[in-house]
């Protein structure tokens, strides 16, 4: 799997968007198509201009400059999960510059991309990963991560094109420069095909906190500063039915997704 080919960003600018929730469905694996280039399906939550319900993200909105929140790591491992496959979680930083992005969160199963792999078929791991404008790929093997952890995770720009990442709220993770200075802010659940014609299962994975006004809430940062992912922002929502569909737990500060094509 080529991630630096990859990208969430569908057209073009928006507010904020939703997420989705993928449900378990009788079906069989080789007769399913993931929806976003064949190859990608979202449960997501992202900035957006109008209030859109989708199989892929589009019109995104890019004009936030953080995004914070708690991601739980699933309690179990996902099924049927091919040799280049992955499941993963993630707060991402999407830019108008196509195919650049920046995320941080949990993964499992195959990476790859220019010279960078991880190889966890049977750990979670904490992850990094970013593409620049330039087009350079990077990805990080940061650590693993125990069964049905929380982890708060966050992305901000810091100024003069680079942004920093950051576990536990305050651990740095990465400083990347080079990047616009706004873009369109992302959590999401994703799971890929590597190319084998099988397709894991989405594990179930919690986004944010019932309380308001936590480091833990889903939260946006605007040029007023931090604060909640409300419905106050504009909404829209990846969904691809029976397999994928959209659900909220709280106001967008807090939200879950799993599912399976099984």
């Amino acid at each position: 799997m080529k991630f630096q080919s990859r990208s969430f960003v569908a057209p073009a600018a928006s507010l904020v968007g939703a997420l989705l929730l993928m449900v378990a469905w009788p079906h069989s694996a080789a007769a399913v198509t993931l929806p976003c280039n064949g190859a990608f399906a979202y449960a997501s939550q992202y900035t957006s201009t109008s209030a859109l319900s989708s199989a892929c993200p589009s019109n995104l909105y890019y004009g936030y400059t953080g995004v914070d929140g708690q991601i739980s790591t699933p309690s179990s491992l996902p099924s049927n999960l091919g040799a280049d496959d992955h499941s993963a979680g993630f707060l991402d930083a999407q830019f108008s510059t196509p195919s650049t992005w920046i995320k941080v969160g949990w993964m499992v199963g195959y990476f790859s991309g220019n010279g960078y792999t991880i190889q966890s078929p049977n750990q979670y791991r904490l992850y990094f990963e970013e593409t620049y404008p330039s087009g350079y790929y990077f990805l990080q093997n940061v650590s693993p991560l125990a069964l049905s952890g929380h982890v708060t995770y966050r992305i901000e720009y810091i100024g003069n094109g680079c942004y920093n990442t950051y576990y536990n709220y305050d651990t740095l993770t990465d400083s990347s420069c080079g990047f616009p200075i706004s873009g369109a802010m992302v959590a999401a659940n994703e799971t890929g095909n590597g190319g084998t014609g099988s397709y894991s299962s989405m594990p179930l994975s919690w986004f944010g906190s019932a309380t308001p006004n936590t480091n833990q809430t889903l939260r946006l940062k605007g040029g007023a500063g931090w604060s909640d992912w409300s419905s106050a922002k504009t909404t829209s929502t990846t969904d691809y039915r029976p397999y994928f569909t959209y659900s909220i737990v709280s106001r967008y500060i807090y939200i879950k997704t799993y599912g399976s094509t099984q």
